[in-house]
This record gives C-alpha cells, sequence and structure tokens, in this order.
C-alpha cells in the first residue's frame, strides 16, 4: 500500500516537473519569437526614436505637428482612387498618419540618378509607379534639402545619412511586407531613389480604406511640357481666414516680452535695455534683440552670437547642419502662437548656404497653404556654431465660418494651360491664400512662375 502512495506521489512530482519544464519552454520560445520578430522590423531608424514615441524636448512634438516643414499638397494614389484632405481635421490626420512614412523614407541610403532623356525618366518614374501601384504624395511649396526633413519633422539626428539633392515632390512607397523605398524631384526635374534597407511595420491598410466621408477629395496629375500638376477635379470650400493683431503695446506685456527673451537665451531678470521710438532693445553679450510695439522681433550678433547648444538638448563640439535645423525648429516651436501664427504655422520655405552661413527663411502656411503676404516672415542665420542673425514678424491668423468655393482646378488649368509659355511651364499650379478685403484671406488657385530667380505668384 505504501508502494502504491510512493509511486502515485512520483508521479505526481514527476507530471509536475513536466509541466513546468514545458511552461519555461514555451516562455522562452514565445520570448525567442518576439525577440526574431522585432529584429526583423526596420532598425534604419535612429534607434533613440520611436514614431510612436518621440524623444524631442517640445511639448507640442506629437504625431500630428509636422515641425517646421508643412507639404503644400498630400494624397494616397492607388488603382481605385486618388484622394487628397481638404478639411482641417482630414488634414492633419492625414498628416498624423503619413509622418512616420517620410521619417522612415528619409532614414536611410539615397542615390540620385542621371537619365539619358526626359522621356527616359519619366518611362522610368511610371514603370516605378506601375510596379508599385499605391504610393503616398508630397507637394512641397518650395525646394528643401533631403536632409533637413528627420531633424525639421522628427526633432532628432541620424548618424552617417547624408542626402545630396532637394525635394519637391516626393513619393514613397509601401510594400506588402513593408518594405519602404521612394523617389523624390527637384523643381528641375532632378531625381533621386530612397531606398530603406530593412523592412518596416508600416502599411498602407488605413490609406485603402479611406473615402470621400473623410474629409477628403479627388484629385488627378495634369501635364504640361513634361511637368505634372496634381488638380482637384471638383469644386471645394476652403475656410477663410483673418489676419487680427493684438491692439495693446506688445512691449507693455512683461510675461510676452519674457517668453521671446527665453526663446533666444536672453535672461529676463538681468538682461539691460532701452527704448527707441516704441522699440524696446535688450542688450547682452551675444548681441541685441529688439522687439517692436507690434511685436515683430530683431535680434544680430556681436561678437560670436548665441551658442547652438542653447537651442539644443546637449553640448556639442561642433554642430551639423541636422543640429541647426533642430536649433530653428526649437526657435520656432517657443515663439507664442497667440502673436506669432495663431491657426497658421511658420514653416521652412528657403535653405541657403552663403560665406559658411546657412540662412534659413520662414513662411506663414495655414492647413499647408501658403498665406500669399507672409512670405519671408521669419529669418534664422546660423554660422558654425551660434545664431548670428534672427527676425520673426508677428502675425496672427484665424479661421472663420465662411468659406470661398472656387473653380475645379481641373478646369482653371484646361483654360490656364493655353496660354502657358512650354519653354517656361509654370512651376506649380497651388492653392494659395489671398486677401480679400478687410483682412480676410480667400484660398484661389494661383500659377506659380521663376522670374528671375525669384519665384513671381499670380492668383486667378
Amino acid at each position: 500500500m505504501k508502494n502504491d502512495r510512493r509511486k502515485n506521489a512520483a508521479t505526481v512530482i514527476e507530471l509536475s516537473l513536466i509541466i513546468l519544464l514545458c511552461t519555461v519552454l514555451g516562455v522562452l520560445f514565445a520570448q525567442y519569437c518576439l525577440l526574431k520578430n522585432t529584429a526583423s522590423v526596420s532598425t534604419a531608424i535612429h534607434p533613440d526614436h520611436s514614431f510612436l514615441q518621440n524623444n524631442d524636448t517640445s511639448s507640442e512634438d506629437d504625431l500630428s505637428s509636422p515641425g517646421i516643414v508643412v507639404p503644400e499638397f498630400i494624397g494616397f494614389v492607388s488603382d481605385s482612387k486618388q484622394l487628397t484632405p481638404v478639411s482641417s481635421d482630414a488634414r492633419r490626420r492625414f498628416i498624423s498618419e503619413t509622418k512616420p512614412y517620410i521619417l522612415s523614407v528619409f532614414s536611410d541610403i539615397s542615390t540620385v540618378m542621371e537619365f539619358s532623356s526626359e522621356s527616359a525618366k519619366n518611362e522610368y518614374i511610371e514603370d516605378l509607379i506601375l510596379e508599385n501601384g499605391s504610393y503616398l504624395y508630397f507637394r512641397f511649396a518650395h525646394d528643401l534639402p533631403a536632409g533637413c526633413f528627420v531633424p525639421a519633422m522628427g526633432g532628432y539626428t541620424l548618424d552617417n545619412i547624408f542626402h545630396a539633392f532637394n525635394v519637391k515632390d516626393l513619393f514613397v512607397f509601401c510594400s506588402e511586407t513593408g518594405e519602404i523605398s521612394g523617389i523624390a524631384l527637384d523643381s528641375d526635374g532632378n531625381l533621386a531613389f530612397l531606398s530603406v534597407r530593412d523592412r518596416s511595420s508600416l502599411s498602407f491598410g488605413n490609406f485603402s480604406t479611406t473615402d470621400l466621408s473623410d474629409g477628403m477629395a479627388r484629385f488627378e496629375f495634369v501635364s504640361f511640357a513634361d511637368k505634372k500638376y496634381p488638380v482637384l477635379t471638383s469644386t471645394v470650400a476652403f475656410r477663410n481666414i483673418a489676419a487680427y493683431t493684438d491692439t495693446e503695446d506688445f512691449t507693455a506685456n512683461d510675461d510676452v516680452i519674457s517668453s521671446v527673451l527665453d526663446t533666444f537665451g536672453f535672461n529676463p531678470n538681468s538682461t539691460s535695455f532701452y527704448r527707441t521710438e516704441g522699440n524696446i532693445t535688450y542688450v547682452e553679450q551675444a548681441g541685441e534683440l529688439s522687439i517692436s510695439s507690434e511685436g515683430d522681433i530683431l535680434y544680430s550678433s556681436s561678437g560670436e552670437g548665441i551658442p547652438l547648444s542653447e537651442f539644443l538638448s546637449e553640448q556639442k563640439d561642433t554642430f551639423s547642419f541636422e543640429d541647426k535645423i533642430i536649433a530653428a525648429r526649437s526657435i520656432i516651436d517657443r515663439l507664442d502662437k497667440n502673436f506669432f501664427g495663431g491657426n497658421a504655422s511658420i514653416c521652412l520655405s528657403s535653405v541657403t548656404y552663403n560665406d559658411s552661413l546657412l540662412t534659413l527663411v520662414f513662411s506663414y502656411m495655414s492647413d499647408g497653404i501658403l498665406i500669399e503676404d507672409a512670405k519671408n516672415c521669419a529669418t534664422l542665420v546660423f554660422d558654425d556654431s551660434t545664431l548670428t542673425f534672427a527676425t520673426a514678424d508677428a502675425k496672427s491668423f484665424a479661421r472663420l465660418d465662411s468659406t470661398h468655393a472656387d473653380v475645379p482646378q481641373k478646369l482653371l488649368f484646361a483654360f490656364a494651360s493655353t496660354q502657358f509659355d512650354e519653354k517656361a511651364p509654370p512651376k506649380g499650379f497651388p492653392i494659395i491664400y489671398s486677401e480679400s478685403e478687410n483682412a480676410v484671406y480667400v484660398a484661389r488657385s494661383a500659377m506659380l512662375y521663376i522670374e528671375e530667380n525669384t519665384e513671381k505668384e499670380g492668383a486667378r
């Protein structure tokens, strides 16, 4: 009897050990599968950053914020649909969903390509589009260096990734297995191929289910002289906006002044100042910061300027181009939106180098639409390690309940293209906000030409 009990007890213990061992093996196998699956997801993105949890110190940095680079036109193209967001909410949602794709496609290698002819290049693009079937399309108001996209939109830098080309039009492809690639063209039609070597977890699933009820509208590409223009195919009503200004003296508001000083690293408690003709000028070793009664800002350096470390979260001996873009983003983000933008945003529109100085020029845009009278609203100039010059115009805009419904762009293009010069076609056919009356701006289609190295817009 005792032997039977001992045998039963031994059997129970043996079964318990087997179950425990199986459980441990199951846990270890699950961890192995998790690690293997994680390893297969793209590691091309900076390892310290995640699309789902961006580590930038800006309080407004989230997926719905494109930073200081804002696409003028965005859309999704597949075999069955070509849709673009036209409402503020839809555009904000679309920006949120497409931002990871832009960050991903600029996170890895690129190749500037050469073609024997314009037709050969166009054939290459068409074949690539046909091969992929679906893509995200982005058009920017101005040519921007490819290297500015990750720091401007993501707020971080990439190691050993350099892109030596400009971007005006961007096509992003995503395969069913999460492979990201793309092509970028500048205003002159030069093409670069973008390739992400590792697979990502991204897909076009969300875009494939988007329809017209989500604040979207149909668009098409129309052609003239080997150039393609994205145009709306139906009448779309955009919200009007109005410019407004604070009637009080900007320099009389101590809190607002302190905010401006803090933006540029001036100490509100110890900085000396003087007043001249409605302006107040603060003086430090780094230079002078002048603020007008309307809120316009002018900074000019004396000596070495404001150290870039003032705008970054780390100290460095040398600062890269990306560091300077992040510093610019920090400055723009710190400006009080009640006085600088309102329902508009300050967006990067020009990047130039001259005598080792990097000059960034900004314009006001509302929902990606350029405001005609608010171009060149801010300028930041950097040397190797400091900010040497800065301006910012205090302009604020509010969305109105009223709307303006323009004639469909496709129809306007059909009439306007009869007047185009094939040797000098328009650079773009965008929608811009132009002043109507009483500081009210309405969205109208415009033809954008290049004239003696300057852009000239002609609103309809």
